[in-house]
């Protein structure tokens, strides 16, 4: 498998392992109805998470190869991948125009 693959499978791992506390720890920083030091508390546990954990840091890839440009949405694969399988008649509702 390619590196890039698999560096995604980790970001994603990591991703979904501290999300919830995260989405916790940004409520308290974004609620101005709590006091200032607890508000500090909790940016300061938030730029103590590691960086990778965002959801900023991940990108969409092509399933099969890896890449990480012209995305198809639908079928998480890239326009290259959607032309070939479609040429072949392995993606149903994709028909070669002419």
């Amino acid at each position: 498998m390619k590196k890039s693959i698999e560096k995604d499978k980790k970001k994603r791992a990591l991703f979904l392992e501290h999300e919830p506390f995260r989405k916790v720890l940004k409520t308290i920083v974004y609620n101005t109805n709590l006091s200032n030091n607890l508000r500090e508390k909790a940016k300061l546990e938030l730029s103590s998470l590691p960086k990778d954990s965002s959801i900023v840091r991940l990108r969409r890839r092509c399933i099969l190869t890896g890449r990480g440009r012209s995305i198809v949405g639908g079928f998480n694969l890239s326009r290259l991948m959607v032309r070939k399988l479609g040429r072949d008649g392995i993606l149903h509702s994709v028909r070669k125009s002419s």
